[in-house]
């Protein structure tokens, strides 16, 4: 069975990646642009995120530094954000600005050692970017070593730049991560419309599988999502609420299930869906909550149409 999870980390872990590579080649690409107008951060604006690493020009005397970094956050009401935080340092930089100028190293490689291609986070230095008198930008590359397997920044030229006096000058809240809700009820953000999943891949039975539980349910939880109607082959759901199955309701909850006969063919897309966590076992069922409201069993796939009380014991709490 494939569980739907967020992706958006994979996205941000592959734009890193590719960024670091970039920088580690030591791209030539000259890329520069004015610093914004007060009120507004350096970090947020398209055209410094989209400058490329560039050798420092000559007679380039830098008089700020701005370090764009994210980082993880939580809010007084325990949600989770991935949030946009811009430092600046105004003094110290004559010396970071030297270390910038030297150049790469080589270090001898390890005839006996196997390189990895595992992506790389970029690094902290990647992420900075220098301001001169004229509020000219330039995010600069930087000396590396080059070991025969990756180009990493010298130690000197990381010392230069953390001595540097750091101050946060602005934060932004990008998106939500995880809501408190999602984390006092164990479901995750998104998860992936199976109906679609199990259509589209062919993996729907038309035989009704009985009974849908190969083992007793003791405990029910259930998360609740809203479709997202993207143009994803495979859209994923937003949560919206969650909850678990009182113990009393469980055998009536279960019964229910049993119960329920065969769909007939329907073709309405629902817009919301659950996916009901049922223990022991780790036996999963979904559940359409408007639209065909369909019941989907696992291993093997099969729909329902389940009676409408079985919506109403899925209440939120």
């Amino acid at each position: 069975m494939v569980r739907g999870i967020g992706t958006r980390r994979a996205r941000l872990a592959a734009a890193g990646a590719a960024f670091f590579l970039a920088t580690a080649c030591g791209s030539t690409a000259t890329a520069t642009s004015k610093t914004p107008k007060a009120g507004t951060t350096v970090c947020d604006k398209p055209e410094v995120a989209s400058l490329r690493p560039t050798a420092l020009p000559a007679g380039f005397i830098a008089v700020s530094a701005y370090r764009c970094r994210s980082r993880t956050s939580k809010d007084a009401k325990g949600n989770t954000w991935d949030v946009s935080v811009e430092e600046r340092a105004d003094s110290r930089l004559a010396q970071f600005v030297a270390e910038l100028r030297k150049p790469s190293q080589s270090a001898s490689p390890d005839p006996n050692r196997a390189c990895f291609m595992n992506a790389l986070a970029p690094p902290e230095i990647a992420h900075v970017v220098l301001a001169d008198r004229s509020g000219r930008l330039v995010r600069p590359t930087y000396p590396a070593i080059d070991d025969g397997c990756h180009r990493l920044p010298t130690a000197r030229v990381n010392a230069a730049m953390r001595l540097l006096p750091w101050h946060i000058v602005g934060e932004t809240r990008l998106s939500l991560i995880e809501s408190a809700e999602a984390t006092a009820t164990g479901c995750g953000m998104g998860w992936k419309d199976m109906f679609l999943w199990e259509a589209r891949g062919g993996q729907i039975s038309s035989v009704a599988k009985k009974p849908v539980f190969s083992l007793a349910p003791v405990s029910m939880k259930f998360c609740i999502y809203a479709d997202t109607h993207s143009a994803d082959q495979y859209p994923e759901g937003t949560f919206s609420a969650g909850g678990t199955v009182p113990a009393g309701d469980v055998a009536r909850l279960t019964a229910l299930i049993e119960a329920a006969p065969a769909a007939h063919p329907c073709a309405l897309h629902h817009s919301r869906f659950a996916n009901i966590d049922v223990q022991p076992g780790n036996q999963y069922v979904y559940l359409e909550l408007d639209g065909c409201h369909r019941l989907m069993t696992s291993d093997p796939h099969t729909l329902l149409s389940p009676a409408p009380a079985i919506i109403d014991l899925l209440t939120p709490r």
